[in-house]
């Protein structure tokens, strides 16, 4: 399964392809008080909600209610600088309870080749789910970037400093990390050049994409992408951004043949194979033997993402 939290260079001609749903969801826990969201719905800092939701109930993050914005269709709309709400929310919710093993990953194959950066930016950091595990990891606490105003509370919310577009950050980093996001970047070469712009000389860019377009599918849709990447294409939008490339390798073998099947099944259509019981399993099971598959040689002919970490020349 893929991160589907929200990204964008605010204040810049770079539109996020994050779509935007046609629902209210509400969601306890998060500030600002009953904040009616586009998206994301009426906010209940502090309430701790009762009953059941979709994706189920997540300890202390409150539970989910969707039901249909008056005059909207269930269509979703690409975020963008105007638009900056993001649908998406219950899923990323999901992903943090549901699949722990994955996001711990994500954060142990970029951190490794950033181990040494003091100073640290997530470029699209969703409700912040993979920098609390950041710190936990590295005793480095990252400040985040985030256009979506309630993922942005929820971040705060959690202890993290968070800007709100490039043109908010005053400073240079030793390193960037960015996880499932460029894809959700209508113009992801120019949000390339911008996160070059407050990286240090000599500094780190931690990439971590969805790989293969031939396996782009209705979940990829789903979820907003505006594509997967092949390898090439990646690598020369990278080093034309003003970076050269240390590593670059495939990961999750096994997703890839998955995601493929998912695709090829029908089951990816209008977002399926995407419930708590697919993540968990996945999580549980399927990661474990693909992260086995990738040690043995796999991750260098193919896998459903692809990791790159670079440096600024």
């Amino acid at each position: 399964m893929e991160s589907s939290s929200s990204k964008s260079l605010g204040g810049t001609a770079v539109a996020a392809a994050r779509p935007s749903s046609c629902a209210y969801v509400e969601l306890s826990a998060m500030a600002p008080p009953c904040q009616k969201h586009p998206v994301g719905g009426n906010f209940h800092p502090g309430r701790e909600p009762s009953g059941e939701s979709r994706l189920g109930r997540f300890p202390g993050l409150g539970t989910w209610k969707e039901t249909t914005m008056p005059g909207q269709n269930s269509l979703r709309k690409f975020q963008n600088e105007e638009n900056t709400c993001y649908s998406g929310i219950k899923e990323l919710f999901a992903l943090e309870a549901h699949m722990s093993r994955y996001n711990a990953d994500i954060v142990s194959q970029l951190s490794q080749h950033l181990k040494y950066s003091q100073n640290v930016l997530e470029f699209g950091a969703g409700i912040g789910t993979l920098a609390r595990l950041w710190q936990l990891s590295t005793g480095v606490k990252p400040q985040c970037l985030e256009i979506d105003e309630a993922l942005r509370a929820e971040i705060e919310r959690r202890g993290f400093n968070c800007h709100q577009s490039v043109t908010s950050v005053d400073q240079e980093y030793d390193a960037i990390y960015t996880s499932n996001v460029l894809e959700h970047i209508e113009d992801d070469l120019l949000a390339l050049g911008q996160l070059n712009k407050i990286i240090k000389q000599n500094g780190f860019l931690g990439v971590y994409v969805p790989a293969f377009m031939s396996i782009y599918s209705g979940l990829d849709r789903h979820f907003g992408h505006y594509r997967r990447y092949d390898k090439r294409d990646l690598l020369d939008k990278i080093k034309s951004s003003g970076f050269q490339i240390v590593k670059c390798r495939y990961v999750d073998s096994i997703g890839f043949i998955a995601w493929g099947a998912l695709k090829y099944s029908g089951l990816a259509r209008n977002g399926g194979g995407n419930s708590a019981k697919s993540m968990e399993l996945y999580d549980n099971y399927i990661f474990r033997i693909s992260k086995s598959l990738d040690r043995l040689g796999c991750d260098r002919l193919f896998g459903k993402n692809i990791l790159v970490i670079a440096q600024k020349r």
